[in-house]
């Protein structure tokens, strides 16, 4: 089965239990600069504050860098959390970035999930639905080009301005993250592709695309745009052996975003907007249980080449055509990520796409 669709990796800081933040962004840079000779298209980074889940607290920051020295790189983030931004500014260094990049942008937004972030930033969760709103609003206009003012209930911009340098708006695209079919639907209204990063289950994620794809037929919009899903990804030569290197990394995985996100508190109860999220992050605390991860580690790229090639095919079939390969799992070291990186990249995704790895870097 060969076709095209898009194969791209995430380069965030990790390494070993134990190694100092200096040399988790060195990993990072490694990480950048192999998906780059591989081939892949584009390197996808998170954003994160205040604990060691990933702590990347300024993706632009991390993008420069990957850009300059993976110039032909696509970049990609999953998700700036515009309530915490200034977002005329960050549509400056959005333009700055455009132009110090020969890749496209692939900017995931979204409105923040962890209490603990929005609490450190003063930002009241209730109003983060808002303040992503009025964001969002001044960012399209800004990178439209031309002088633009904005009035929104949160953020304005009353003083005519335009941005300088001006962005190259053909190199950028905007996704929403969904976690079931209504907020498919609200980012569906907003003109935000999909982009999934979560774990709902596989029929939640067939139905929420199918939601998007509905609400973007009805109002006029591009239903064939990238539908993106970020994988966690572990490949070795066997299914037991990648199975058990995936059974202990995510037990750490799931362990530290529980923490991040503070799962065991009720306050997602008690947040105008976020009712939904206790259920989810409740379902990523029962992760703990084996069983549990067991069935979880059914649908995430985790097995053989071949084993992992039938997992794309099925999520090809629930509506994807634009994966990251999530190899950079948490506390792995170097190696075994880039064991990972190297059998994707040579002996799964050039039967899904003609050509992959005829791109990469020349030395």
């Amino acid at each position: 089965m060969a076709q095209k669709i898009h194969f791209d990796f995430s380069a965030n800081p990790t390494d070993v239990l134990g190694s100092d933040d200096h040399a988790i962004y060195e990993t990072r840079m490694r990480i950048a600069r192999l998906g780059r000779d591989l081939g892949y298209e584009a390197a996808w980074v998170a954003e994160h504050h205040f604990t060691d889940y990933y702590a990347t607290p300024s993706p632009m920051i991390t993008l420069s860098q990957i850009a300059s020295q993976c110039p032909e790189l696509g970049l990609g983030t999953c998700v700036l959390v515009l309530p915490w931004y200034q977002p005329l500014r960050l549509a400056a260094e959005i333009a700055m970035l455009s132009n110090q990049t020969n890749g496209h942008l692939y900017l995931g937004v979204g409105r923040g999930t962890a209490p603990m972030e929005h609490e450190a930033y003063g930002v009241p969760m209730p109003d983060a639905q808002g303040r992503f709103d009025d964001a969002l609003a001044i960012m399209r206009k800004a990178l439209a080009g031309g002088t633009f003012t904005h009035e929104g209930k949160f953020i304005s911009v009353t003083r005519e301005v335009e941005l300088r340098p001006r962005p190259r708006t053909e190199n950028i695209t905007f996704y929403g993250p969904y976690a079931n079919p209504v907020s498919a639907r609200k980012y569906a209204e907003m003109g935000l592709p999909v982009l999934n990063a979560g774990y709902p289950s596989p029929e939640s994620q067939t139905a929420s695309i199918k939601e998007w794809e509905s609400v973007t037929a009805e109002i006029g919009g591009d239903t064939s745009a990238d539908r993106i899903n970020w994988v966690p990804t572990v490949i070795a030569e066997t299914d037991k052996e990648a199975y058990a290197i995936a059974r202990e990394t995510m037990t750490r995985f799931f362990q530290l975003q529980s923490h991040h996100y503070t799962v065991d508190s009720t306050r997602y109860d008690q947040i105008k907007g976020y009712e939904s999220w206790m259920a989810l992050f409740n379902m990523l605390k029962s992760l703990g249980d084996p069983d549990v991860l067991e069935g979880l580690l059914e649908h995430l790229f985790v097995g053989s080449p071949d084993t992992v090639a039938q997992k794309i095919e099925h999520h090809m079939e629930m509506g994807y055509n634009h994966f990251v390969a999530h190899c950079d799992l948490y506390a792995l070291p170097f190696e075994k990520i880039e064991r990972s990186m190297v059998m994707f990249a040579s002996e799964v995704a050039p039967r899904f796409q003609v050509g992959f790895g005829e791109r990469r870097a020349v030395a």
